[in-house]
């Protein structure tokens, strides 16, 4: 053998070795927990959004709705009032 090296040297080697590995491995999980919680907040996010955009369509839908009734309304007034006219002459 090249050199020889010492068992007690040997074992703080290895250990210093597993160590390394084990802190890489943390590192790696603790990464991935991010990325998870990070994916789950843009879920989440998009989710809003579509709420919302969702929420915007309703409240354009019933305006419409509204301006549509009010419209029916002026409508049947100068009908009326074509009518009442007509009647007069």
């Amino acid at each position: 053998m090249l050199f020889e090296i010492d068992n007690d040297v040997a074992v703080a080697v290895v250990l210093l070795a597993m160590a390394c590995a084990m802190g890489l491995i943390m590192r790696e999980r603790e990464v991935t927990r991010r990325e998870q919680r990070a994916d789950t907040a843009m879920n989440r996010l998009e989710r809003l959004t579509e709420r919302m955009e969702d929420e915007e369509r309703a409240r354009k839908a019933n305006k419409t709705q509204e301006l549509c009734l009010e419209l029916r309304k002026e409508a049947r007034a100068f009908v009326e009032r074509q009518r009442q006219e007509g009647e007069e002459d």
